[in-house]
């Protein structure tokens, strides 16, 4: 048998067909599948990613927008802002007709002036006092013509009635000296009359012994025996004047007493009348300057005007209604969320979360971050779908908002609102649905 031996050099390359190729990229496409697989595999199982609560919330901010309004109303002045003006603490933002209130504190405050005008005279008349008193609040105004003029209404009525008083002084001093003369008299009138008395009755004695022994007639004696009476009841008589007249000294000494006092005591009666009246007429004063100063409705803090309901010049705006809407400047931004009912429970206070302004580029704008501050502990109910939900309050830092750059943030503008409530692996994700799926499977009846 005869072979045919054929050159078969190992330099020399073999020749594949198409079908060897082909198994051969099937094979090594499989084995990068496979090594692909395997390393998805365990990126999903051992990979940790974020889990976190969706909502859609608005922007808002910490202290909320101001409210402005006029507790009585009035009519529109000045309206010296716009929408959109930028405003800063104390700046005048409407201004109301303040002609009545005005009046009214300035009549009030003019009466305020008498009262206290009248209280210090009131109070030198009580006290005795040489001069008036009056009160710093008037001292200081004392050029004021008006107040000058008050003033002196209060010291010519001081004076007139120290006058009176004095005079009345004068003539009970008077009298005092009358009497006292008086009595100076009566008791000299006594002295006389009872030396008198004391003669008539030796010579009595004398001429009652002549008439024992005859030498005198009777007549003589009952003659002198009635001189001595006479002597004794007019030492009497007398005696009986000077007690009265000084009975009346004490009268009179005590009616200038009485002069001085009654004029103390009427002057701190009508003291406590005139204090009562400054207590209500201050009271109502403070109502008045209140009244005045709120016709000029001013900023309470930095920020922009965003709304201004009532604009025309001459317009009445009525008591409690807000009239400027004012987003104060400075505050921590705050996004209100609504938080759906079946994730509430993975939502408290202190959790993190991450913001994203869809008004915004969203290729350009950065996430924030911010913390949750509050959660509603009642579900509510939207209004116009019915839908329930559940608010949450994500605040944010103003270094936090330095993120967004020029970009500016207004109330009400929508965000998506992440907040995250711990890290799963990617596997987790993909199978939880299946196992949830199961889970109910078993446990259906």
């Amino acid at each position: 048998m005869y072979y045919l031996i054929t050159d078969q050099r190992p330099d020399r390359p073999v020749e594949q067909t198409p079908a060897v190729k082909l198994m051969r990229s099937l094979r090594h496409a499989m084995l990068l599948m496979g090594i692909l697989v395997i390393v998805l595999g365990g990126l999903a199982a051992f990979l940790p990613m974020a889990s976190a609560v969706i909502g859609s919330g608005e922007v808002t901010v910490e202290s909320r927008v101001r409210q402005i309004g006029h507790p009585t109303g009035g009519v529109i002045k000045d309206l010296p802002v716009r929408e959109g003006t930028h405003v800063k603490k104390g700046q005048l933002l409407m201004a109301l007709d303040n002609r009545v209130s005005s009046a009214s504190a300035a009549m009030t405050g003019a009466n305020i002036d008498q009262l206290e005008a009248r209280e210090a005279r009131l109070i030198a008349e009580r006290d005795g006092l040489p001069a008036i008193i009056f009160p710093a609040s008037l001292r200081s105004r004392a050029k004021d013509p008006a107040v000058a003029e008050i003033m002196r209404v209060e010291q010519r009525a001081f004076a007139f009635r120290r006058a009176s008083r004095g005079g009345q002084e004068q003539q009970v001093q008077e009298r005092i000296r009358q009497t006292q003369t008086q009595i100076a008299g009566f008791e000299d009138q006594v002295i006389s009359l009872e030396k008198q008395a004391a003669l008539m009755d030796d010579q009595l004695a004398a001429t009652r012994m002549l008439w024992e022994k005859r030498y005198t007639t009777l007549d003589k004696l009952r003659s002198l025996e009635r001189a001595a009476i006479a002597s004794h009841s007019s030492a009497a008589e007398a005696r009986v004047q000077a007690a009265q007249a000084r009975a009346r000294l004490s009268e009179i000494s005590q009616q200038g007493i009485s002069i001085t006092s009654d004029l103390s005591g009427q002057a701190g009666t009508d003291l406590a009348t005139v204090q009562a009246q400054l207590i209500e007429l201050r009271r109502n004063n403070i109502t008045a300057m209140t009244d005045d100063e709120r016709n000029a409705i001013r900023a309470p803090s930095d920020g922009v005007v965003d709304k201004i309901k009532f604009t025309t010049i001459g317009g009445i705006v009525p008591a409690g209604e807000t009239l400027i809407e004012l987003i104060p400047d400075g505050d921590d931004l705050e996004v209100t969320a609504r938080i759906g009912i079946a994730d509430i429970d993975q939502v408290s206070p202190g959790q993190p979360a991450m913001l994203r302004f869809s008004a915004f580029n969203m290729r350009t704008t950065p996430e924030i971050a911010g913390t949750v501050a509050y959660v509603s502990g009642d579900r509510r109910t939207d209004e116009r779908n019915g839908m329930p939900y559940y608010v949450a309050r994500v605040q944010v830092t103003r270094d936090e908002l330095k993120k967004l750059g020029g970009l500016k943030l207004k109330p009400g503008m929508p965000v998506e609102t992440f907040i995250k409530t711990g890290e799963r692996s990617m596997l987790s994700y993909l199978v939880k649905p299946l196992r949830d799926q199961l889970y109910r499977a078993f446990r259906h009846d």
